[in-house]
């Protein structure tokens, strides 16, 4: 998926692609394949999604602990204590 010829399709059909979804979308059109390849693309983008609020969740409600991408090491939030 790395490689030229692919990035290249994706880079001039990617516009497309979302324009679709979005008319099938208000149009109430089921599209989950084309919707999943866009979210494929994304994923590849190297924007960081879900994993992060996963990590928060699991920390918050169960002190697993969670790593940032801005340090090293290994972190906890007393999530409680911002209630009080």
């Amino acid at each position: 998926m790395l490689d030229s010829f692919f990035l290249d399709g994706i880079r001039k059909g990617q516009e497309s692609l979302r324009e679709a979804l979005c008319i099938g979308i208000k149009n109430g059109i089921p599209l989950p394949a084309m919707s999943q390849a866009a979210a494929y693309i994304d994923a590849f983008r190297g924007v960081p999604a879900g994993a992060n609020l996963i990590q928060a969740q699991r920390d918050c409600f169960g002190a697993h602990t969670y790593e940032r991408i801005d340090r090293d090491g290994i972190f906890h939030h007393d999530w409680g204590q911002d209630h009080e």
